[in-house]
């Protein structure tokens, strides 16, 4: 009984149900079960696994897989990492000829995230370039959020952030 037997139990699903529409579904609990249990490393890998298997647009768990696996990737410290998942969630496109749009909730946040392990980042020895010179445009392209600083205060990070109107 407990935690480990429940990750059995859903491990011993994964034989019978992988080339079912719930092989998706199996992996991601999966990912977030072993993530429950405190194996971090096996849980990013088993997230950035199902990015890999079920991409965008046919993943329906790709660009939670990557927001979770970058988490981890940013409780571990591996900034970069982090990054990497995030601007491979949001590089990802899709077209259409039909009026509309799809929801893609993780989008935003996910550039902001960006953003945030670049500082987060360089505040621990990594590319103080790369913060410094981040921006996060929205949807619409019409306005960017420029970091214009960061400093360190009573052990949190403050990030000031402004909005400016381009061209």
């Amino acid at each position: 009984q407990g935690p480990r037997a429940g990750l059995a139990e859903i491990q011993s699903l994964d034989h019978d149900l992988e080339t079912t529409d719930l092989a998706q579904s199996l992996a991601f609990l999966l990912a977030g079960h072993v993530e429950a249990l405190g194996d971090d490393l096996v849980a990013r890998d088993a997230y950035r696994h199902i990015a890999d298997r079920w991409p965008y647009p046919f993943g329906g768990f790709f660009d939670d897989a990557l927001w979770q696996a970058s988490l981890l990737d940013e409780k571990l410290g591996h900034y970069e990492d982090a990054i990497a998942e995030l601007e491979r969630m949001v590089k990802e496109r899709e077209t259409t000829t039909i009026m509309g749009t799809y929801e893609r909730p993780k989008y935003v946040p996910a550039m902001l995230r960006i953003g945030m392990a670049h500082v987060e980042g360089a505040l621990h020895g990594g590319d103080r370039e790369a913060a410094r010179g981040c921006f996060i445009p929205d949807v619409s392209g019409k306005f960017r959020m420029n970091f214009i600083g960061h400093r360190r205060q009573t052990g949190a990070l403050h990030v000031e952030l402004h909005a400016v109107q381009s061209g």
